[in-house]
This record gives C-alpha cells, sequence and structure tokens, in this order.
C-alpha cells in the first residue's frame, strides 16, 4: 500500500537513514496537493507518539511541513526555500516540523483533521510580482539621485577627491588624495523596497543593506572619527583602525560604537525594537545614557529609552536575509507580512481581527509574490488582492 510506502520514508527521513532517492520520493509525495488528506492521517498516526505540550494552538501543520522540507529540494517550483549552511540537514528540518507542531500544530491535526479550509479569493495580479533584486539610490552631496540598478561598471561620479565607482554591481569609494581641509561631502545610498545592495566604504567596510534601508556617510573618513547614520537593516564587515573609531548612529538616543568587527543592525521604523546582532569582535551600544559591550552571539535590544540583552541568538537566523532567505521562529502574521511588504513593495491592510497563526521554517527569498501567498492560503490565511500592489488580510 501506498501509505505504507510514506510511512516507510518518513521513519527512514527521521532516522537520518534515508537514501537520496527515497528523500526525494518522500518530498514529491508530500508537494503533491492531491495528497493532502491522507498525508493528515498518514502524519496524524506517525506523530501520535511525540508527546503535546500544554499550549497547543490551532494550526495548519501539513502545509508548514511541506515549506519546512522542501528546502532540501531545489527542483520545488513552489516552495523553494533555500538551502542551510549546514552538512545534516534533514535532521534538522523533521526537528523544525515537529517544534513546529509541539507549538501549537499537532492539536489542530489530531482534533481537526475534518475542518474544512479557508477560502481565498483566487483573483491573480495583472502581472506577476517578482522578488527583490540588487539596486539602490544613490544621493550625493548637491542633492543629485542616481539610480544604480541600471549603471554599468565605471565611475559614478567625482565628489571633491574622492571617486565613486561601481564594479558587478557594488559601490566603492576610491580616494584620490587625502586633504583634511577639504570639506567633508556627504552620501546616502538607499534601498526602496523590493532592493537590496552591497557598498564599500571609504575605509574598506563592507555593508549590505537590506529593502527600505539607507545608510549616511562622508565620502572621506576623517583620522579622528568614522560616523555613519543608519535606518532599516545592514550588515557590517567593520575595517579595523584603533586610530579612528567606527560609530553608528541610530536615533537621537542610541549609538553603536566599534572598533573592528561583524554585526548586524535592524532598525526598521515599524518594528518594535532596534536589534544589533554580533557575529565577532565586540561593539559597545550606548542608548539614554545606558552601554553594555556586546559579545559574539548576543543581541542587544532596543525599545525607546530601555536596552536589553539576548545571548546564545541563532546568528543563522538573524543572517538568513544576507543569504538569500525569509527565516521566520514563531513569528506571527504582522511579522511575516511585514517583510513579505519591504520585499516586494507591496502594501499589507487589515480587514477586521488579525488572523492568530505562528510561522516557524525557512522561504527563499527568490519566490515570486504569488508562491508565497500560496503558503499563505495553505496556512489558513485568507488575502483579497485589491489592486496591484495591495493585499487585504481578511477573517
Amino acid at each position: 500500500m501506498m501509505s505504507d510506502r510514506i510511512k516507510y520514508l518518513w521513519r527512514q527521513y527521521i532516522a537520518e537513514t534515508a537514501t537520496l532517492a527515497e528523500v526525494a520520493e518522500l518530498f514529491r509525495y508530500i508537494e503533491d496537493t492531491s495528497n493532502d488528506q491522507e498525508n493528515g492521517t498518514i502524519f496524524r498516526d506517525e506523530l501520535k507518539s511525540f508527546p503535546i505540550p500544554p499550549h497547543l494552538q490551532r494550526q495548519a501543520p501539513e502545509d508548514v511541513l511541506r515549506a519546512i522540507l522542501s528546502a532540501d529540494v531545489p527542483e520545488a517550483p513552489v516552495l523553494g526555500p533555500v538551502k542551510i549552511r549546514q552538512r545534516r540537514r534533514w535532521l534538522r528540518y523533521a526537528a523544525a516540523f515537529l517544534l513546529f507542531l509541539a507549538g501549537g500544530g499537532m492539536a489542530w491535526w489530531l482534533n481537526r483533521a475534518d475542518t474544512p479550509r479557508a477560502t481565498t479569493d483566487i483573483r491573480r495580479f495583472s502581472r506577476e510580482v517578482m522578488p527583490g533584486h540588487n539596486g539602490a539610490i544613490l544621493t550625493l552631496s548637491d542633492g543629485r539621485e542616481v539610480m544604480l540598478d541600471s549603471l554599468g561598471d565605471g565611475t559614478v561620479a567625482m565628489q571633491g577627491n574622492t571617486a565613486i565607482r561601481l564594479s558587478h554591481g557594488q559601490l566603492a569609494y576610491d580616494l584620490q588624495a587625502a586633504d583634511e581641509n577639504v570639506a567633508l561631502l556627504y552620501n546616502t545610498t538607499k534601498t526602496p523596497n523590493g532592493r537590496q545592495y552591497q557598498l564599500i566604504l571609504p575605509d574598506g567596510t563592507k555593508v549590505w543593506l537590506n529593502a527600505a534601508s539607507s545608510l549616511r556617510y562622508p565620502v572621506m573618513f576623517t583620522n579622528k572619527e568614522r560616523l555613519v547614520e543608519v535606518s532599516g537593516e545592514a550588515y557590517f564587515e567593520v575595517a579595523q583602525n584603533g586610530q579612528a573609531p567606527f560609530r553608528i548612529k541610530i536615533n537621537e538616543m542610541m549609538e553603536i560604537q566599534v572598533l573592528g568587527t561583524h554585526f548586524n543592525i535592524n532598525a526598521y521604523a515599524n518594528e518594535a525594537d532596534i536589534q544589533t546582532t554580533l557575529l565577532e569582535g565586540s561593539v559597545r551600544i550606548v542608548n539614554n545614557g545606558q552601554a553594555y559591550l556586546l559579545a559574539p552571539g548576543q543581541q542587544a535590544q532596543v525599545r525607546g529609552a530601555s536596552l536589553r540583552i539576548k545571548k546564545d541568538i541563532d546568528l543563522s537566523q538573524v543572517m538568513a536575509w544576507k543569504a538569500g532567505a525569509f527565516s521566520f521562529v514563531n513569528a506571527d502574521v504582522p511579522a511575516v507580512m511585514r517583510q513579505l511588504a519591504r520585499w516586494y513593495d507591496i502594501e499589507v491592510r487589515y480587514e477586521g481581527d488579525i488572523p492568530v497563526r505562528e510561522f516557524t521554517g525557512e522561504i527563499g527569498r527568490n519566490l515570486s509574490l504569488d508562491q508565497v501567498l500560496q503558503l499563505l492560503t495553505k496556512n489558513r490565511i485568507n488575502y483579497r488582492i485589491e489592486h496591484e500592489k495591495l493585499i487585504t488580510i481578511v477573517p
């Protein structure tokens, strides 16, 4: 019987003894939506042996299972999450699925197996909304704007004694002659919704900007300090210079002081916290008179005047955006939709009560918006397409 074959494949997968052919066979079966009802029966029986914690909530786990497991099957056209940079991925995804169930999925699956799925407006966009791509707007010191998306390699502009050059989609600043008597000139690189970009600052510091982010910086650093301003999300690899500390201004109260290190800043205005996550080196977080020296693997969370420190952060989850993925850990619907809005340049509205759902797993940022919305539909999220880039989430 087919069900016996699927049970065998699943048990082999969980035990990490499945061959590549067996894993591919299991994924093909899971990805076939015509098997959803049988999937529910098979995996419901298989998962009865796992303990059910008391804080269960209703979810739609069979589709999340498909989304999580398909990370090892790059040919899957609808889900297509990126590969995780770990040698032994199979058990991780199985464990991630079980973690999702422990967070609420199993109760829905075991007790509501016959509950009909919510319906969704099946209209599509007049044209497919593709994922974001590399691109940015460079604002020069005199206010002129340069669209970097379509420029070829070469010199973009001269700013004082500094040449701005573009090479293979990366902006770099080349100081022709140092002169501290020259007035500082400032540039701003901004990524609108649906764009991301990488640049190298005059001191050699590398910066990656996520969508809807900006970085303001001088075209030449002095010997005394290196001060930049950031909004949105950015990852820094700061060039070491003990004589000129690197400082990042977030707002009027918060500043990050750096010598030479790798870290990520998430400072979107529509997120509750400003999060600074340290990957290596050390940074000092200063906020409203408070100061804390971060160690690698720690994250500073600033909300207004308060400063909290979280330890043992999952760095791969924080840096998923740079690796080409959305990574969610117990994320609610608004948190998921805020990320989608920035990457796909869409507007999201809510009609009535916001659905209570939590999402855990990774999805590739190379999917079209329509493909991502299919995942939401399968997890009982209703939406209505109002026009080209407006989505209304409905009860």
